[in-house]
């Protein structure tokens, strides 16, 4: 995989809730997405040592890193 083939990457949240439960318990579940050749993939990091905003991070300086080698070689 690389990052020609990854667009749209991004961190959601998901909220569930379970009905059968005697309390209203909710569970929230943060994932990564993004599309790898069209097709939607979704990877649960909340059980990774980072936080979010680490990853948010992370994306945008790989993302500009992409960016800038891809026009820099479209150049020559």
């Amino acid at each position: 995989m690389n990052w020609y083939d990854i667009e749209n990457e991004r961190i959601i949240s998901r909220f569930y809730t379970f009905k059968k439960s005697k309390h209203d318990n909710s569970s929230e579940v943060n994932y990564l997405l993004f599309y790898h050749k069209n097709e939607r993939i979704e990877i649960a990091i909340d059980e990774l040592d980072i936080t979010d905003s680490q990853l948010n991070q992370y994306l945008k300086i790989f993302r500009t890193r992409f960016n800038d080698e891809k026009s820099r070689l479209q150049q020559l």
